[in-house]
C-alpha cells in the first residue's frame, strides 16, 4: 500500500513541492499556531486560520494550488467527488456489510446513532 502511495506522491511531484520550502524544514511553532487558531464553532467555509497575523486559507482550491493538482469536476458537478461524499448521508447498512463480520452490528453512540 505504501509503495502505491509513494508512486502517486512522486508522480504528482509533491515531493518537489514540499522540498522547495525554505531551508527544507517545517517550523513546528507555526504549525501549532495554525492548528490552535483553526477552531470555528460554526464550521463556516472557506476554512482559514491566522498565522503570525496573516490569514491562511485551506480550502480545496488553495490546497490543490499548493500541490499543483487541479480540481476536475464532471459536467454539472458543483463539488469534487470527496466533497460530494461528505455531503451525502452515510449508508450504514452498506458500511456494516463491508466492515463487520457476519452478524456483526454497529455500537450506537449516546445519541442513538451508529
Amino acid at each position: 500500500m505504501f509503495d502505491k502511495f509513494l508512486q502517486e506522491f512522486q508522480r504528482r511531484r509533491w515531493d518537489q513541492v514540499l522540498t522547495r520550502l525554505p531551508e527544507k524544514r517545517i517550523d513546528v511553532a507555526r504549525v501549532k499556531e495554525f492548528y490552535s487558531n483553526l477552531y470555528d464553532p460554526e464550521d463556516r467555509n472557506p476554512k482559514f486560520s491566522r498565522v503570525r497575523g496573516q490569514v491562511v486559507r485551506f480550502d480545496a482550491e488553495t490546497i490543490n494550488d499548493f500541490v499543483d493538482t487541479p480540481v476536475i469536476l464532471a459536467d454539472r458537478e458543483e463539488y469534487p467527488a470527496y466533497s460530494q461524499y461528505l455531503r451525502t448521508p452515510p449508508d450504514h447498512d452498506a458500511i456494516l456489510s463491508a466492515l463487520c463480520t457476519l452478524g456483526g452490528q454497529f455500537v450506537l453512540n449516546v445519541d442513538g446513532a451508529p
